[in-house]
């Protein structure tokens, strides 16, 4: 295994963690937009219109429907486990 392969192997956290759909903070409550994953060194996205959640490949230029929140936890790449960036607003 080479360093860089090493590096990218170790440096990720597969623990799995929770993601709520509303977080409040103050007297504002902020609601999960979009999430960033990273799974077999290439990363993708979920992202959030109106109630409806989507996944994102740019190699596959593939947009499918995922459905709503609860389908989005169930959701392949997870986001609970393969997660990197999570979007509130």
């Amino acid at each position: 295994m080479s360093i860089t392969e090493q590096y990218l192997t170790d440096k990720f956290i597969t623990t799995k963690i929770s993601i709520p759909e509303h977080i409040k903070i103050g007297q504002n409550v902020l609601i999960l937009n979009a999430i960033v994953v990273y799974l077999h060194r290439h990363y993708t996205c979920y992202f959030r219109q109106g109630h409806i959640w989507y996944y994102y490949d740019d190699l596959d230029n593939s947009t499918i429907k995922i459905g709503n929140y609860y389908d989005l936890l169930d959701a392949t790449p997870s986001i609970l486990r393969n997660c990197t960036l999570v979007f509130y607003c």
